[in-house]
């Protein structure tokens, strides 16, 4: 989806303070008009590069695309996640739902 009215998905970045690279980022949607999911929002591919970790940058784009979609109407957010991405959410609230499985399809 590149452009929706009204927006659906947001983008946050953190960045190195002594050279401008990115050192973190995080995504996040509520999609819009899709039965069933008017409450729903997720986050998505919310990474902090090594050498950036434990400086509280996760909680920072966690919290910034969480009040994204938030205020964009979700009342509940999903989130898949590795097992020390479960330990960093369940830390803030997160509770599991289940274990599942992730596919790929590869080109």
């Amino acid at each position: 989806m590149v452009r929706s009215e009204p927006r659906q998905a947001w983008h946050a970045v953190t960045r190195d303070p002594a050279h401008g690279n990115i050192s973190g980022a995080g995504y996040s949607f509520h999609p819009a008009g899709i039965a069933g999911l008017h409450r729903l929002g997720g986050i998505h591919h919310l990474e902090v590069l090594p050498a950036y970790q434990r400086q509280g940058l996760a909680t920072a784009l966690l919290s910034a695309t969480a009040r994204a979609a938030g205020e964009a109407g979700a009342e509940d957010l999903a989130v898949n996640a590795t097992p020390q991405g479960y330990a960093f959410l369940s830390r803030r609230g997160f509770t599991l739902l289940g274990r599942g499985k992730t596919f790929v399809l590869g080109f």
